[in-house]
């Protein structure tokens, strides 16, 4: 199972991972001085964007985690820059309880709120869209 994952967004809503039960979420943990974190965005872009497009009435979702809470403002700055349209979560702890060993750093949470899938390094929109495919969720 998926750890917990809370905190304000951009708009100081709070975001949980609860909160996209029954839909496929991309934890992305980022840093706005992390190159390898500059480098994947075009790749969540399109990963985002193309999942808008076909995948029905819960597309797959993005949820950016701050791994440096010092670099908050920052991050959300950066993606904000980009257009990014998924929330950037404030939560502190989040490192931790998924057991974040560098960055980037993504878990792939099915529908079910399982982790299928632990990517280390950027991610890459095309193998997104085929581990979703190869984890239905039961």
């Amino acid at each position: 199972a998926a750890p917990a994952l809370a905190g304000p967004d951009q708009a100081g809503t709070t975001v949980s991972l609860s909160s996209y039960a029954g839909r496929w979420v991309l934890v992305n943990f980022a840093a706005s001085w992390c190159v390898p974190c500059q480098q994947e965005t075009p790749q969540l872009l399109t990963f985002a964007a193309d999942a808008a497009r076909t995948g029905g009435s819960a597309p797959p979702a993005i949820v950016t985690v701050s791994y440096d809470h010092a670099d908050l403002a920052n991050l959300r700055r950066f993606l904000a820059a980009r257009h990014a349209p998924w929330p950037v979560v404030d939560d502190p702890q989040a490192s931790v309880r998924w057991g974040v060993g560098g960055l980037p750093e993504s878990y792939l949470v099915d529908p079910e709120g399982r982790v299928v899938a632990k990517v280390t390094g950027g991610v890459v929109a095309r193998d997104l869209e085929k581990l979703t495919g190869e984890f239905p969720a039961s």
